[in-house]
């Protein structure tokens, strides 16, 4: 089976005699394994999380959650606005240094 990687970085992958990494743009002539195939075949996003889409999706919904919360962090940063946690945090720190 010919393998292309069309990422931008190095992808290792599993054969049916030893693991192969391909480089960016490299193409391979390369039996795979069938836990690789299976691996290849399930969308993009699920692979990173888990077994399943739907720990995927759970991931993916993190992952999200966290951006956003950074980005109000900024917004109220730039704004000059005190986060009530940072506070408490840096209460906290006072406290422990006496």
């Amino acid at each position: 089976m010919k393998v292309t990687n069309s990422q931008a970085g190095p992808r290792g992958i599993n054969t049916t005699s030893a693991p192969v990494l391909i480089d960016p743009g490299q193409t391979v002539d390369v039996e795979v394994s069938s836990a690789e195939l299976k691996v290849a075949k399930q969308p993009a996003g699920s692979r990173f999380a888990g077994k399943d889409s739907s720990q995927s999706a759970e991931f993916q919904g993190k992952a999200a959650a966290d951006r956003e919360r950074e980005d109000l962090k900024k917004q109220a940063d730039d704004l000059g606005i005190e986060l009530c946690q940072e506070r408490l945090d840096r209460k906290a720190e006072g406290t422990r240094r006496r």
